[in-house]
C-alpha cells in the first residue's frame, strides 16, 4: 500500500519548524509536528534530524494503525486515517468510534464523518483543524 498521500497531507498541514514553539494548546512542538518530553523552549533541530524523526514516527504509527484495523481498508482510507492519527495520537485513535466503525463487519455509511469530529482543541473548534479534517474526510471518501 502506497502511503505517500498521507505523508504529503501531514507535511502540508504540519509545516516543518526547526525551533521549538508552543502550539495553540500550549504544547511544545518542533519539526513536522513532533511533541514529547524532550521538546521544550530553546530546542533547535536540523532539517535532517526533523526528517528522520518524522520518518521513524510515521513508520511506527503506520504499523500501529495497521494492527488496530482488522477489516479491509482502501489506500485512501488508510492515508486519511494516518493523517488523523499523526495529529491526534495512536491512543486517542485506539479508543475512537472511528476505529470501532472501521472494524465493523457492516461498515456504516457515515463512517467518514467520524473524522470531522476531531476538529477541537480544549473543546473549541479550531479553523486549521477543521480544514485538516475536511481534507482527511475528502481523501477518505475518494
Amino acid at each position: 500500500m502506497n502511503l505517500q498521500k498521507a505523508i504529503d497531507m501531514i507535511k502540508d498541514f504540519e509545516k516543518c519548524k526547526l525551533t521549538a514553539y508552543q502550539d495553540g494548546g500550549g504544547v511544545w512542538t518542533i519539526g513536522w509536528g513532533s511533541t514529547g518530553s524532550d521538546i521544550s523552549k530553546g530546542v533547535v533541530w536540523t532539517q535532517e534530524y526533523a526528517d528522520g524523526r518524522f520518518n521513524a514516527y510515521f513508520n511506527f504509527m503506520a504499523l500501529s494503525v495497521r494492527r488496530l484495523i482488522t477489516e479491509p481498508i482502501s489506500e485512501n482510507e488508510m492515508c486519511a486515517v494516518l493523517s488523523l492519527c499523526y495529529n491526534i495520537g495512536i491512543e486517542k485513535f485506539r479508543h475512537s468510534t472511528l476505529l470501532f466503525k472501521l472494524n465493523s463487519k457492516d461498515r456504516p455509511k457515515d463512517i467518514a464523518n467520524e473524522i470531522l469530529r476531531w476538529n477541537k482543541d480544549g473543546g473549541k473548534a479550531i479553523a486549521g483543524l477543521t480544514r485538516r479534517r475536511l481534507a482527511e474526510h475528502d481523501l477518505f471518501v475518494s
